[in-house]
């Protein structure tokens, strides 16, 4: 059997619409909505994307790199790090908490707040609790490449998106790409099989490769991808002292 699954009826599973931003949940080992998967926002889809955070708890953010320098096909939907508060949209405003920049990851916490539009909610008198995600841009992915050169930093980006979610809640993790197809199906497939490896000690790459391709077939493009998901996991294995 090819190592690149084969698939029919699946082309008939439909994403979700908000506005302009197409998503699809995907599942991890232990839960059915783990990850939410979609592509890099346009300028007037930028407020659609805090939004998503919003509405689905997304706590955890990642951001797969691979963008162009300045490319304005790609405009940052978060706030620059000289501006404190962002407003995006009518609705909703974005402070930045704190940052931090080891080598290969980025990461912002943010709290968002949100204006109650509703006239019905305004009248009675329900409030929008402000809500916290942290980003989590992963930048040891080269434009151009299939796969990161080496897998030490994407299984320390694994490290601590697992440990922010253990201080903060469980919510979706919200995975973004350029295209929302190339290397989200790398990170939900080889975090589904280490979930495994976490759980019951054992492993199985295949299958973890085929749930994630069962909700959207075009996740793990190539034969590249799917030997690195070994790789990936093989690292953990080989490093299974740092425990979730």
């Amino acid at each position: 059997m090819s190592l690149l699954l084969q698939y029919n009826d699946l082309n008939n599973v439909k994403p979700i619409i908000l506005d302009h931003i197409y998503h699809r949940f995907n599942p991890g080992y232990t839960r059915s909505k783990e990850y939410i998967v979609t592509e890099w926002p346009m300028n007037k889809t930028i407020s659609d994307i805090w939004s998503l955070i919003y509405d689905h708890n997304c706590n955890s953010v990642v951001i797969l790199g691979g963008i162009p320098d300045n490319n304005k096909n790609y405009p940052q939907f978060w706030p620059k790090e000289s501006v404190k508060c962002k407003k995006y949209g009518p609705i909703f405003s974005v402070e930045t908490m704190s940052t931090n920049s080891p080598p290969s990851i980025n990461s912002w916490v943010f709290k968002i707040n949100k204006k109650v539009a509703s006239l019905t909610e305004l009248m009675a008198g329900i409030k929008a609790e402000p809500k916290v995600t942290q980003i989590f841009e992963f930048k040891s992915w080269p434009y151009g490449h299939k796969v990161p050169a080496s897998t030490n930093a994407l299984v320390e980006l694994i490290h601590m998106v697992e440990r922010w979610r253990q201080r903060t809640a469980y919510g979706p993790v919200l995975v973004i790409s350029a295209n929302g197809k190339s290397r989200v199906g790398v990170y939900c497939a080889a975090n589904l099989a280490i979930e495994q490896v976490v759980a019951h000690e054992e492993v199985d790459i295949f299958n973890a490769v085929k749930t994630v391709r069962r909700h959207r077939p075009a996740l793990i493009e190539n034969i590249t991808e799917y030997k690195y998901c070994y790789d990936l996991t093989l690292h953990y294995l080989m490093n299974s002292g740092a425990n979730f």
